[in-house]
């Protein structure tokens, strides 16, 4: 699979990290914070969901690279995957941390056994 990384700025927000997401020609985006991180109002989870249906739409996945604990919370809610390092990234699957909700019985609404 091709991966593109992107470093992102610290004055980058939601429609400039988009934006860098729509020039993107790859199926996976490895997305670089910055180590200084971002003002607070990029780190809301719907900015993560917006960029993550973004890359969808154009058939690609995104990843982070990322400490800060915010965005890895919000990133692991949405099963976005979180690297500690662009090599962590090449060394492990691009699967999210986050448990797989039970599967439900059609029309029960309970775990199937």
């Amino acid at each position: 699979m091709k991966e593109q990384i992107l470093h992102l700025d610290p004055h980058d927000d939601y429609p400039s990290a988009r934006d860098k997401i729509g020039w993107v020609q790859t199926d996976r985006v490895l997305l670089v914070w910055p180590p200084q991180g971002f003002p607070r109002r990029f780190n809301r989870p719907l900015d993560l969901l917006l960029l993550q249906r973004h890359a969808a739409s154009l058939g690609a996945k995104i990843a982070l690279v990322t400490s800060d604990p915010v965005v890895c919370d919000h990133a692991e809610a949405l099963g976005i995957p979180v690297f500690d390092s662009i090599d962590d990234s090449h060394l492990r699957p691009w699967r999210s941390r986050r448990i797989a909700p039970p599967a439900r019985l059609p029309g029960k609404g309970l775990p199937a056994p």
